[in-house]
């Protein structure tokens, strides 16, 4: 049984156009379609405001997770994140890239504007290589500290409105492996979760171009033409539980995005931060993975707000670490042609 692989995780890099700013900003969406989203939906639709030069990132409601996102929390999310692929790659290509927040509520959206650098901006790490690189893994993860000047690469940006904390103490993982097993056993065990997420995950042989191969969620090649049944049918929450606290609890460090408010900018500016932990990740060779249950209703972010002593919203807890396992294959992609509008927005 073949994998499947899609090319759009190997784009061209060279031929980058010099003058006509539309011709740019296609040439990176090529990269900024890279980037993660809830369940892989790739929520994103990108139109050129041929008036302003400048990229407009919308939702493409089609693509929300109805069930497991009732407030569209994580979907804003993937706006930060394609945003934050698309500056970092407009810098590896001399350009930079004002990224800003619009709208208000459900109508937010990102506006990025492309200038041309500085002649006396400093070179750019090379965070193509991060982006087209960048993969969830969900293995376990060595049991070795993390160097201070390394955790401070990873973590030492800013991303207006949102707090990064870092936790490394056994008694602060053990804490927040605690809170997270009880909301993923809450979370998987609902008929209705399981339900959405069972068409998000498919067998490794898929040429659907959003959702998950069923590898990376763990289930052996051999089976994963049953990958749908068993998510929508097994009852596995106290599975997934044990397997989350032992993860979190033996990763290295664990990183939570905090923001002041809890509404559309807010969500979509920790997506930001979330990918720029996850580029900076992989650029050190290291891995990531997200745990969106631990946020994911109002009780269990209460409760690990409390925990973290903080008066904001958790948005996303990560782990982070050196991986046993590389061999998690990357998540299918749609195309530029698929999410791209060539029309301006009105």
């Amino acid at each position: 049984m073949t994998k499947m692989t899609f090319p759009e995780w190997a784009p061209q890099r060279t031929g980058f156009p010099t003058s006509d700013r539309a011709a740019q900003i296609r040439f990176l969406l090529r990269f900024a379609i890279l980037a993660p989203s809830g369940h892989n939906a790739q929520p994103w639709r990108y139109e050129i405001d041929h008036e302003s030069g400048s990229l407009l990132i919308n939702l493409e409601w089609s693509r929300v997770l109805r069930v497991s996102d009732p407030n569209d929390r994580i979907t804003f999310m993937a706006l930060g994140t394609t945003a934050r692929n698309f500056v970092r790659a407009a810098e590896c290509y001399g350009l930079t890239a004002d990224a800003q927040i619009v709208g208000e509520g459900t109508e937010s959206y990102v506006r990025v504007t492309l200038t041309d650098a500085r002649d006396d901006a400093e070179p750019s790490t090379d965070w193509i290589d991060a982006i087209t690189r960048r993969i969830s893994n969900r293995s376990n993860f060595y049991k070795e500290e993390l160097s201070e000047p390394l955790k401070a690469r990873l973590t030492d940006f800013e991303v207006a409105g949102v707090e990064v904390r870092t936790y490394t103490s056994a008694d602060d993982k053990r804490a927040l492996a605690h809170l997270t097993s009880i909301s993923s056993k809450k979370l998987i065990n609902s008929k209705t979760f399981r339900g959405e997420l069972a068409q998000h995950v498919h067998p490794n042989t898929t040429t659907k171009r959003t959702g998950m191969p069923a590898s990376g969620q763990g289930i052996p090649g051999p089976i994963s033409p049953l990958a749908p049944f068993v998510v929508r049918h097994a009852k596995i929450g106290t599975w997934f539980s044990i397997k989350d606290r032992k993860q979190l609890t033996d990763a290295p460090m664990i990183v939570v995005l905090i923001t002041p408010g809890d509404a559309p900018h807010d969500w979509i500016r920790a997506g930001m931060a979330h990918e720029e932990l996850f580029l900076r990740t992989t650029s050190e060779r290291l891995a990531l993975d997200t745990f969106a249950a631990a946020t994911c209703d109002d009780d269990s972010r209460a409760r690990l707000a409390k925990r973290l002593e903080v008066d904001g919203y958790p948005q996303i807890l990560v782990r982070t670490g050196r991986a046993k396992k590389q061999n998690r294959p990357h998540t299918p992609r749609l195309r530029i042609d698929d999410v791209f509008t060539e029309a301006p927005a009105v």
